[in-house]
């Protein structure tokens, strides 16, 4: 049951992530400079690798307690 709860957490967390990845890549010129700092290009796709890993490795737990 928890194991379940973190996989949806991480789901949203995935998905927040990606889109933010995509905004920063098609509309960098329009961002303010704040976000500019916070979407710092070598760190949000690393960081999105790195919770997909986490995530998937959450979902292959889960299909194993079933």
């Amino acid at each position: 049951m928890k194991t379940t709860r973190i996989c949806y957490y991480l789901k949203i967390v995935v998905s927040v992530e990606l889109l933010l990845t995509l905004v920063a890549w098609t509309q960098i010129s329009n961002l303010h400079p704040l976000w500019m700092q916070l979407l710092a290009f070598p760190y949000l796709p690393i960081l999105d690798l790195i919770t997909i890993v986490v995530w998937l490795a959450c979902r292959k737990l889960r299909d194993r307690s079933t």
